[in-house]
């Protein structure tokens, strides 16, 4: 094991928490990285044996805690839930006063406040964070959201403003071009503190929630051009690339044109897949504040994942069946009308 300790931990190597330890690498930071799978571990290092921080795999916990430099900063990226608690609990016999635990995963903020009050009773510290942008995101710069104790953000803040996504300070538009090894070069970092205990994981979840709205104003927008219009999938596509020209110039516009151009490989239609998290958001209409876009952006979301299914509901809401062979039949009127509610009520 190599002598020099790391600025930082990291636990859990699924395609999130590899590419944020490869980002911190790649901005001069060394990182330690422990995954329950050691042959994982070794693995991911073994691939990235180049970045200008360094890996260092981690085979036991015992090793990766003694492995990074006081005040110990760990960050966890394992799914959220009870495998995060899981983590926590085998980490805190192996810490020390004032060290820092980093919650980077999709978790309920409710979560977050009870975490942290049970680690400051061990006299730990504890940092939930969001982190936004995807995998690409996590690799070459993420939108981060700190919360905790003001003071643990300190501590933490010049690896995040660091590996942080960069805007430039006078547009507010994104610099681009980070490659492996090679990260984007000045521009505002996008994080900042966002308040104590759960505020972070908080924020995420609204902002989750509101890209979630804009998805289904977007869906509905193509709603309207190609059954409302009558305009053809490469047409729409063409309309949502020249909104993506002018003042809506946005990431989610500029995918759905990139989405519309691509075709299902199996069926030929145009591409639709259910992905992403959704759960934690809807937790937030325990304060009372109704918020229907976002729940019809759900529903569809998760209708979305149906993908043979609303063709055949459509089929169904004109009153046609399949029969054996596949070919369509007219239904009885009476079952054409409960059909057609039915129908309604899954593409909703």
């Amino acid at each position: 094991m190599s002598k020099e300790l790391s600025d930082i931990g990291l636990i859990g190597l699924a395609v999130m928490g590899q590419n944020l330890a490869l980002n911190i690498a790649d901005h001069g930071f060394r990182i330690s990285v422990y995954n329950r799978t050691t042959a994982k571990t070794e693995e991911f290092v073994k691939k990235h044996p180049d970045t200008p921080g360094g890996l260092h795999a981690a085979l036991t916990l015992e090793d990766f805690v003694a492995s990074i430099q006081r005040p110990r900063k760990i960050i966890i990226l394992v799914q959220a839930g009870r495998a995060t608690d899981a983590v926590i609990d085998s980490l805190v016999p192996l810490l020390e006063k004032e060290y820092i635990i980093i919650d980077g995963g999709n978790a309920l903020w409710s979560d977050t406040i009870r975490r942290e009050k049970d680690l400051t009773t061990k006299h730990l510290r504890f940092i939930g964070s969001g982190v936004s942008g995807g995998e690409e995101g996590a690799r070459f710069g993420p939108s981060l959201m700190p919360g905790g104790a003001e003071s643990s953000w300190q501590e933490l803040a010049p690896i995040w403003n660091a590996i942080a996504a960069k805007v430039d300070a006078k547009t507010g538009k994104p610099l681009e071009g980070a490659a492996p090894g090679k990260p984007v070069q000045g521009g505002v970092p996008c994080t900042t503190y966002i308040g104590p205990n759960g505020a972070g994981h908080f924020v995420k979840i609204v902002h989750n929630g509101i890209e979630y709205g804009d998805m289904q104003l977007i869906c509905e927008a193509y709603n309207i051009l190609r059954h409302g219009l009558g305009l053809s999938v490469e047409e729409t596509q063409q309309a949502f690339a020249s909104w993506n020209a002018g003042d809506l110039d946005s990431f989610l516009i500029e995918i759905t044109a990139n989405i519309l151009a691509v075709k299902d490989p199996v069926t030929g239609a145009d591409c639709r897949r259910h992905h992403g998290p959704r759960r934690p958001e809807r937790h937030g209409q325990v304060d009372g504040v109704r918020r229907p876009q976002r729940g019809r952006s759900h529903f569809h979301h998760l209708g979305s994942s149906l993908r043979p299914l609303p063709e055949r509901a459509e089929r169904r809401a004109r009153g046609r069946r399949e029969d054996s062979t596949g070919a369509a039949t007219a239904l009885p009127r009476r079952q054409a009308g409960t059909d057609r509610r039915g129908a309604r009520f899954a593409l909703r």
